[in-house]
């Protein structure tokens, strides 16, 4: 992350600092593939469609911000992660054809993987409260009784922090 100091928004850096050091994610996503689990394609396709016009080199260089992050997921002690997906996500045209081809193959890869565990909330189930924007829950591994809820407020895309929740953990 420290090579690419300065290119992605303070916001962004903040979220990859959480993820790096969290134990475990829980992610809901309504509108795009988390980016731990984008195909290089795929990442260039919504670099190129969140930003104002990026540089090649400005989207190649916040693509290969997007892959390094992925590097928690191969890690020793990986991150634990569960993604709830919308399934317009899987719909959703990003990128060519060859794009939308690699995108699920690369999800149902990963999904076999031991600590990823994927979930698709179909059409058919209606409305839900997760329309309303993406979020992420992160638990670590040193503080038991500490989550934080980072999301996305309902009139603008930049991630804030929704939550800290602390309790004593009983069984």
């Amino acid at each position: 992350m420290h090579a690419y100091r300065g290119l992605p928004p303070p916001q962004y850096r903040d979220f990859i600092s959480l993820e790096l050091q969290a134990s475990s994610a829980r992610t809901l996503e309504n509108t795009v593939v988390p980016g731990l689990l984008q195909t290089p394609d795929h990442a260039r396709a919504v670099t190129r469609a969140a930003r104002d016009d990026p540089s090649a080199e400005e989207a190649d260089s916040l693509v290969e911000v997007r892959l390094a992050r992925q590097e928690v997921l191969r890690a020793d002690g990986p991150l634990q992660l569960s993604a709830v997906l919308d399934e317009a996500v899987l719909r959703r045209q990003a990128g060519g054809r060859g794009t939308m081809t690699h995108q699920p193959r690369q999800l149902l890869e990963l999904a076999q993987l031991p600590h990823v565990r994927l979930q698709v909330v179909p059409f058919a189930s209606g409305g839900h409260i997760y329309l309303t924007g993406p979020f992420a829950i992160f638990s670590f591994p040193n503080i038991a009784d500490l989550e934080l809820s980072v999301g996305h407020t309902k009139t603008g895309h930049r991630p804030v922090l929704l939550r800290v929740t602390r309790w004593a953990r009983s069984c």
